[in-house]
């Protein structure tokens, strides 16, 4: 997958550190233009004129990978945080936010402080520590974002056995699933129904099964499937199944 660069409401807000998670229960497509031969201009092949423009294919290829990581990253962000919870609109700055899953704050879009960076009120990014008392900026939390994508691939390529071998929409899925949940409990074994989908293509199966929950205080238990449906779209997969019965869990 590329470098990352990319509207749920608050009580379907991420949780990237449940106690536990469950498994169970979102693509875009090139448009090739025709080419209309004028009077006088040889014709241009169609394979040329993908959006209208004369590019080479390896360029349009590339545009077409890129554009699909961020309608992906756009998707993380909108389930994480797509009320923006914490920004301040008059200073355009951005200061850490209640979890809904309680225990520490959540900075940006779904960065959830470590009891060390709440207690000294600053994180890390780009190597530099950065005070959050008098918020980020837009770039910042943009980098915090990005930061920790790049820290769940990693770790998932760690974890995952074959993880570089995988679909890129099926990668992102389970970078998805990192991120809500924590990377070290996204592995082979742990969601076994999941993986098995993955190796038969089995996109309506996987839709059902990336399916992840949270506890609140209070003890409620809450499914995330508008974040499933959401990303699922985003990446491309395809048979959408009936999300309001069917949905296992493991």
């Amino acid at each position: 997958m590329t470098n990352p660069f990319f509207r749920q409401t608050l009580d379907e807000q991420a949780a990237p550190y449940p106690e536990e998670e469950e498994e169970g229960v979102l693509a875009e497509t090139a448009v090739s233009i025709p080419y209309e031969e004028e009077p006088g201009p040889v014709m241009k092949p169609l394979s040329t004129q993908t959006f209208g423009f004369n590019e080479d294919p390896d360029i349009q290829a590339q545009k077409l990978y890129d554009e699909a990581d961020d309608q992906f990253f756009s998707s993380m962000k909108e389930v994480e945080n797509g009320i923006r919870a914490g920004y301040n609109e008059q200073t355009g700055l951005w200061k850490p936010h209640e979890s809904v899953e309680g225990g520490t704050d959540t900075l940006g879009y779904g960065h959830k402080l470590t009891p060390r960076e709440q207690k000294g009120g600053f994180v890390t990014i780009d190597g530099e520590r950065v005070e959050i008392g008098d918020g980020l900026t837009d770039e910042q939390v943009e980098r915090l974002f990005q930061q920790d994508i790049a820290k769940v691939e990693r770790q998932l390529e760690k974890n995952i056995e074959g993880y570089e071998d995988l679909p890129d929409k099926y990668q992102k899925v389970l970078i998805n699933l990192g991120f809500n949940i924590g990377a070290g409990k996204v592995n082979n074994k742990g969601w076994p129904k999941l993986f098995k989908a993955m190796k038969e293509g089995d996109d309506e199966t996987v839709r059902k099964e990336m399916i992840t929950s949270y506890k609140t205080p209070s003890g409620e238990r809450k499914k995330l499937i508008n974040r499933a449906r959401t990303i699922a779209d985003s990446v491309g997969l395809g048979n959408k199944p009936n999300y309001a019965g069917g949905i296992t869990a493991q």
